[in-house]
């Protein structure tokens, strides 16, 4: 269905008379009926009731409408905001993966934006293995992301700004919370709450399926007992008492007060990590690297 055709059906909702419609872009009558009927058979249904007294809806016609104007906005809202960022000459668009990372990276980019108000920053969240091929594409200049790797493909130059470790979050009532560290092997028989892969912001998807890499590096076999879709959902088990969380250690500040993060010994490290093409760094780039390591170095 063409722009020109979605047009025409809107106009005809809105005014409800043929020849109108048809004036208003500029159609004939013939022509414009024509474009309605064809629409009605690509979509399947009739989207009008039409006689020689009046025009009206149909009862599926109403619905489609609804969503067929929202569909404009948003394509239109789309279009806009890709002309302004054509439009920016001082723009860079990173990529980010993962809530945690966002959460760690919020008060640096902010900082940023202050001390350089004439760079604009685009900021669009993304699961870890989209950022490479979008990097490729020129899509995003930069990807912020959170993994355990510390090699990449020769394209590409990297930056290691901090390393993460996991912790293992308990309820106080826990037999564990009382521990100064836990050995992986300790939590084969707990109920591990951890998160559907489908989650907002991919926060699995950023930094792999952990409990299988630690299966693989210690030899033991841990399990997802409990799954659920966000990061609060699973404090809330934990503070529950119903199972056990392994989250960043960034994150640490949000856990409830009936709760404890203890160390997991000999765990995954990961790092935060800032990944841009090398062939197409910028001035731009280049300015928001420099002061992106700056500011990891002056916090450590």
């Amino acid at each position: 269905m063409t722009s020109q055709t979605i047009n025409a059906i809107l106009a005809l909702a809105d005014t409800l008379n043929f020849s109108k419609a048809a004036a208003g872009m500029n159609i004939t009558q013939p022509a414009f009926s024509r474009m309605i009927s064809r629409a009605e058979e690509e979509v399947g249904f009739k989207i009008f009731i039409r006689n020689t007294r009046f025009v009206s809806l149909t009862h599926e016609g109403e619905s489609f409408i609804t969503f067929l104007r929202q569909a404009t906005y948003l394509y239109r809202f789309g279009v806009n905001c890709s002309r302004q960022m054509m439009k920016a000459e001082n723009c860079l668009n990173i990529g980010i993966s993962a809530t945690f990372v966002c959460m760690e990276l919020a008060p640096i980019l902010l900082q940023f934006e202050e001390e350089h108000p004439d760079i604009c920053l685009n900021k669009f969240p993304m699961p870890m293995e989209d950022i490479p091929v979008k990097l490729r594409n020129g899509i995003i200049d930069i990807g912020l992301f959170f993994t355990e790797k510390t090699k990449f493909s020769s394209d590409f130059s990297f930056m290691a700004l901090k390393k993460i470790s996991f912790n293992a979050v308990v309820n106080i009532k826990h037999p564990l919370s009382q521990r100064k560290s836990i050995f992986p092997f300790e939590l084969e028989s707990e109920n591990i709450v951890t998160l559907q892969t489908n989650v907002q912001l991919h926060e699995i998807a950023s930094y792999g399926p952990l409990l299988a890499m630690l299966n693989k590096k210690h030899g033991i076999r841990l399990e997802s007992r409990i799954v659920v879709p966000s990061t609060q959902e699973q404090l809330m088990h934990v503070a529950c008492n119903h199972g056990i969380a392994l989250l960043a250690s960034s994150i640490a500040h949000v856990i409830p007060k009936n709760t404890v993060t203890i160390p997991i010994e000999d765990g995954m490290k990961f790092y935060i990590t800032a990944l841009w093409n090398k062939k197409d760094e910028s001035r731009l780039t280049k300015v928001f690297l420099d002061d992106l390591e700056h500011s990891y170095n002056t916090n450590k």
